[in-house]
């Protein structure tokens, strides 16, 4: 789960214009900071600080912020309402905390962005289109079946937002390729790429 939420917190940055990639030969491509002030999103904010140290593989930017994440995270998603924690109790005796599913919708509405991007070629919207890269790049599009249909046509468009090519914009464009440069890298490297329809 660290790949794919530090690659969303990197996706952010991205998207936000705070960090950049460049060529840096024979490193592979690298990730800078843009920009003084630090983003108020203290999910991102680290992320951010760690790359204004010194420009970074996304692979090491992932794995240093990326571990980090899946606590503050749940945390965000339970203060809005779109997760909710319960405590049951294991073989009557051991107290443990389930999550579910809240009541906003908003993973529903997430479900349907991503599917209708996918089902229809590609999304328009940067975020969308980092979005389904990521769930891609997760290997967690066979588990949303049959929420997101898991076919090799989805499987190709969903590939492509992962490395950048979704038909964006010159400027867009070019938020794609940071995003894609970075982020494919490293999930290539913790091998979550799921298995071809």
């Amino acid at each position: 789960l660290f790949y794919a939420l530090g690659g969303a917190v990197l996706s952010e940055l991205a998207l936000d214009g705070r960090v950049e990639a460049t060529d840096a030969k024979p490193t592979g491509t690298v990730i800078r900071a843009v920009g003084d002030d630090a983003p108020a999103d203290p999910l991102v904010r680290p992320a951010w600080e760690y790359t204004t140290r010194k420009p970074r593989s996304a692979q090491a930017i992932i794995a240093a912020v990326g571990p980090n994440l899946r606590e503050p995270t749940i945390q965000r998603l339970v203060d809005r309402g779109d997760l909710v924690e319960r405590t049951a109790k294991t073989l009557g005796i051991f107290s443990t905390t389930e999550l579910a599913e809240g009541d906003t919708g908003r993973r529903a509405e997430l479900i349907s962005a991503v599917r209708d991007a996918l089902v229809s070629g590609g999304a328009t919207e940067p975020r969308l289109a980092a979005l389904c890269g990521l769930v891609f790049g997760s290997g967690m599009m066979p588990q949303l079946d049959p929420d997101i249909p898991w076919r090799s046509d989805t499987y190709r468009v969903a590939e492509a937002h992962l490395k950048g090519d979704w038909g964006a914009g010159a400027a867009a464009q070019a938020v794609a390729n940071t995003i894609a440069a970075g982020v494919i890298n490293s999930l290539l490297a913790a091998g979550v790429f799921p298995a071809r329809p």
